[in-house]
């Protein structure tokens, strides 16, 4: 069984590709348990920056409310809103969207800032949860020979990468999300090659159908998020 503190170098090693980590955790009693526990660390670790980083944008910066009150000043000098059918309602719904973009990078009082606590490590979850079984799945169509739980142990590395997300715990930093996104795959390419005995080619095959599903999957959800803002911010108006 693989011991925590073995978590860091293994994070260290699975950021520049080395063979180590991977084959430690194929190898490993429970894979899967170990994968599941790596991932729930980084998420919590991950969560816990992001929750430090909107406590101190939000005290480093005036009430979000008095913020709110000078976007809004803004446009209306602007004279966007008047050129708008319904100045009232399109004002009632600029300001639902900015109190929403607000909550989105826990600028804010209240209890949403410890909403990353609890969503960062359970996104995690998920996606490893998706990268994992789908990856299991399309690894042996493609002549692969691993197991389930050694792919989801193996797999459980693809969060390495989002460790450089603690630098958001300063206020104004902010990490791209497509470097944390294409190290992930190229590790992902690395797991389903170690932990399916897979040709660099084959493995490039899953990574790609993956990410293809895993693209297809942010479309949805993207499209069904943007309809809800749209019903919502109707509804406001």
């Amino acid at each position: 069984m693989i011991q925590p503190h073995s978590y860091p170098n293994y994070v260290g090693q699975a950021l520049v590709l080395e063979p180590a980590p991977f084959v430690a955790l194929v190898d490993d009693d429970n894979p899967w348990i170990e994968g599941l526990f790596l991932t729930v660390m980084i998420g919590v670790v991950v969560g816990f920056a992001k929750f430090m980083g909107s406590w101190l944008l939000t005290a480093a910066l005036p009430a979000p409310s008095a913020v709110l009150e000078v976007l809004i000043k803004g446009f209306a000098d602007s004279g966007l809103l008047a050129q708008t059918a319904d100045p009232v309602a399109a004002e009632a719904g600029l300001r639902q969207l900015v109190t929403l973009s607000f909550t989105q990078m826990g600028f804010g009082s209240g209890w949403t800032k410890l909403l990353a606590l609890i969503l960062v490590p359970l996104s995690y979850l998920l996606q490893w949860l998706y990268f994992g079984l789908a990856g299991h799945g399309i690894a042996r169509l493609l002549g692969g020979s691993g197991q389930l739980d050694q792919t989801l142990g193996a797999m459980s590395l693809m969060a390495a990468p989002r460790i450089l997300l603690v630098a958001t715990a300063l206020p104004f930093v902010s990490i791209g999300a497509m470097l944390p996104l294409v190290w992930s795959l190229l590790i992902a390419h690395r797991a389903l090659a170690i932990s399916h005995d897979l040709s660099w080619q084959r493995a490039g095959m899953a990574t790609l159908l993956l990410s293809l599903g895993f693209l297809l999957l942010l479309l949805l959800a993207g499209g069904a998020l943007a309809a809800g803002i749209t019903v919502w911010l109707g509804g406001g108006a």
